[in-house]
């Protein structure tokens, strides 16, 4: 599956990754990308303060409600 959303995320134009607040300060089993390749987290609620500046300094704008 990750190979799979590589090759996608190569060829689109926005890549939006879509997590739940849960998913913050997890590690993962496999990595998709690097941060500076996501153009828009979105997300259930507002993520931590860290958080939010680290994505802002990769270039990411979170979206939370």
């Amino acid at each position: 599956e990750a190979e799979l959303r590589r090759l996608m995320m190569e060829n689109c134009k926005k890549a939006v990754l879509l997590c739940d607040s849960s998913k913050f300060d997890k590690v993962s089993f496999s990595k998709v990308c690097d941060f500076e390749k996501i153009d828009y987290i979105v997300t259930d609620k507002k993520p931590p303060s860290q958080w939010i500046e680290y994505l802002k300094e990769k270039g990411v704008e979170v979206l939370y409600r």
